[in-house]
């Protein structure tokens, strides 16, 4: 019987080393298929359809920068903003942009992400009125409409705002208009919009004629955050092609802002589809890229960490989240 039970366990142990040969020569012709090949393959979930926020994206994918760095990049457009990081999560992207207060909202509900870099580590959301509405300043909107597109942190944004200049949030009415934030302020359904984007829609409503005024979180109580976060599943920040893609973005970046005009003209010819359907809109995505150029992070691959943790903690304490939860998210 111990004869017996030598042998099973002998023909065990022989099954196990081969099994383990085997999935050793496996791994070995997968990496062996990557080496030869020389890229690895990086999809990134944007934010919304691709516009001149992507600008390092596409300029990286049209010089070829991400294949130089060994990547093999493709975009994919979500359904709605918060789709990104799903995908992430969900193992069908790799790397996703996420606005940060969006970000911190999802890592205090569990969401596994982290941050790897930014690609505008700079607010762009503001509060807009027409020029010619006589409204100067935040408090003379005590007691009018303002409309907004998203809920959530923006609400805490922009109650913080108005706190700043002595208004409750509850002495406003609040009208969601879901993405029609210009038409109803050209329209005068509302006094004011809020999470419109400084370097797109004001300037859209300039080439019709029209001035508006802005107000920004930053300089209204608001502490600095990142409009575009580059977001990747938990502990996967440091790895190869991770690094590797933000390598390509920083050279992006970096011939984005040494060549403005150049870089324009490849993109708006490589997604026409998007950028200039037609000669008023390729003249609109012409301005808002010179425009958005000087927001776009430099070092994409770094965030500042103590930045970051400064603005989860006003969230914190604007009743966003727990402190425990707090302390989870913090870096």
């Amino acid at each position: 019987m111990k004869k017996v039970g030598f042998i099973f366990v002998k023909r065990c142990m022989l099954a196990l080393l081969m099994l383990t040969i085997i999935g050793i020569c496996c791994v070995s012709c997968v990496r062996k298929a990557i080496d030869k090949d020389g890229t690895s393959s990086i999809t990134v979930a944007l934010d919304w359809y691709i516009n001149p926020d992507h600008g390092p994206l596409l300029v990286a994918q049209a010089m070829g920068y991400f294949k130089e760095n060994g990547v093999n990049v493709s975009f994919i457009v979500p359904t709605e903003t918060s789709a990104p990081s799903k995908l992430v999560c969900a193992g069908k992207a790799d790397v996703a942009l996420v606005y940060e207060p969006q970000l911190i909202a999802q890592l205090a509900a569990g969401m596994p992400l982290d941050c790897a870099g930014a690609l505008i580590n700079k607010i762009l959301c503001c509060v807009a009125v027409l020029k010619d509405s006589g409204i100067k300043k935040l408090s003379e909107l005590k007691n009018k409409t303002i409309g907004y597109s998203n809920g959530g942190t923006g609400h805490t944004i922009l109650g913080a705002m108005l706190n700043y200049n002595g208004v409750e949030l509850k002495e406003i009415n609040l009208v969601n208009l879901q993405m029609n934030l210009s038409q109803a302020l050209l329209s005068k359904r509302v006094d004011a919009v809020y999470s419109m984007m400084r370097n797109i829609e004001p300037i859209q409503l300039k080439g019709q004629g029209i001035e508006t005024k802005l107000f920004y979180p930053e300089n209204n109580g608001v502490p600095m955050y990142s409009e575009l976060m580059l977001a990747v599943k938990k502990t996967h920040g440091n790895d190869r092609e991770i690094i590797s893609f933000l390598k390509g973005v920083k050279q992006g970046v970096n011939y984005l802002k040494k060549n403005p005009e150049k870089s324009w003209k490849i993109i708006a010819e490589k997604y026409k589809d998007s950028l200039a359907m037609t000669s008023k809109m390729e003249k609109i995505n012409h301005c808002i890229w010179k425009d958005t150029i000087k927001y776009f992070a430099t070092t994409p691959e770094a965030f500042s960490k103590k930045r970051f943790n400064v603005f989860a903690d006003f969230l914190y304490k604007k009743g966003v989240m727990s402190e425990n939860t707090l302390n989870k998210i913090l870096y």
